[in-house]
């Protein structure tokens, strides 16, 4: 069988992960790793290539033998070298393939209990796939790609009531959830896929020690069980169209450092502060035609006082729908020639 994860070295002086391909190189606060990889396309994505390929392999005879298993294992290992992600690629391909080898390793009973049981759960459950078995490869894949999603939506589920929770932005919904998935996780056997290595740093004339973690739900629960360690924060994105949860040093940081949806060019951190400053700017500016639309009334109100009540009947009508012409022009339905059009047509009858 082979074995893949993703290793984590974890340095308890800096409260950080060290992690790449080879195992060393790249640092992430504890935090930022989960924000990275649960949040965006990347999980989408591999989650999308394991279904298609999976669902394409081949389905025939009617036992599979060691050799298969191990050309199956090489198939789904290779089906993700797209992700340039490397901590994305070791954790889902680790997760898919502890599943490989811990539904192999059941006895012949045990197999049939667990599948009863998985095909119930499929068929509750939209997202799972119910063609699932120890027939033949094909169907064995199927049954652990089931597993590998509810392990992911766990992971997912869980980070996103953490950071909520963490933020202060919980629902009372979420807060109820975070409180039974810790009441879940308190169960002994609940969180898979962690195995400690120790080894001897000959440079450092010291020993050492890594975790392999093969899955999404004890990467997440591994993050946060540190993050009280970390020097930074959990924070949400303050763009009202992203929302997504970053980690920060700074208790001031409002915006985060993934695609910002209104321009994904660039950051959230860097577009939205400067769309702020236009919208402002255009709002200043709306709000200044206005008032010299208004004071354009409150000078020919003052020089025909016989036209007083019509004249005021015109600057309440003004003031009570430019807020929402205003909306339609900061909102790119109105041009701002058109709403100075209309302001213009405030005008008594002569």
């Amino acid at each position: 069988m082979l074995k893949n994860g993703l290793t984590v070295c974890y340095d308890y002086g800096e409260n950080s992960v060290s992690i790449s391909e080879d195992g060393l190189g790249q640092k992430f606060a504890v935090g930022e790793l989960p924000c990275k990889i649960l949040q965006h396309e990347v999980v989408e994505e591999i989650s999308r290539v394991f279904f298609n390929c999976i669902r394409n392999y081949p389905r025939h005879g009617e036992n599979f033998s060691q050799e298969e298993v191990e050309i199956a294992e090489r198939y789904v290992l290779s089906a993700l070298s797209f992700c340039d992600f490397i901590p994305a690629q070791h954790l889902a391909q680790g997760s898919f393939i502890r599943n490989m080898e811990w539904y192999r390793a059941l006895d012949p009973e045990s197999a049939n209990r667990l599948l009863i049981a998985e095909l119930e759960r499929a068929k509750d459950t939209d997202f799972l796939l119910t063609d699932i078995g120890f027939e033949n490869m094909g169907r064995f894949l199927n049954l652990c790609f089931n597993d590998y999603i509810i392990d992911l939506s766990n992971a997912i589920e869980l980070f996103t009531v953490f950071s909520a929770t963490e933020t202060g932005t919980a629902s009372r919904e979420e807060q109820d959830l975070f409180k039974e998935l810790c009441e879940g996780l308190a169960v002994d056997g609940k969180v898979p896929g962690i195995e400690m290595r120790m080894g001897y740093d000959l440079a450092k004339g010291n020993y050492t020690s890594s975790y392999v973690i093969n899955s999404f739900l004890a990467f997440v629960v591994f993050e946060f069980s540190h993050y009280q360690d970390s020097p930074k924060r959990v924070m949400r994105c303050q763009n009202p169209e992203c929302g997504c949860f970053f980690m920060a040093s700074r208790s001031t940081a409002k915006y985060c450092d993934f695609p910002s949806p209104q321009k994904p060019s660039q950051t959230c951190k860097v577009f939205y502060p400067q769309h702020t400053y236009r919208e402002k700017e255009k709002a200043d500016y709306l709000g200044h035609l206005e008032k010299n639309a208004c004071c354009r009334l409150y000078v020919d109100r003052s020089r025909h006082p016989e036209a007083y009540d019509e004249i005021s009947k015109l600057i309440r009508n003004l003031r009570t729908y430019s807020f929402e012409k205003k909306k339609e022009v900061m909102e790119g339905r109105m041009a701002k020639s058109e709403y100075q059009q209309w302001l213009d047509s405030f005008q008594r009858n002569k």
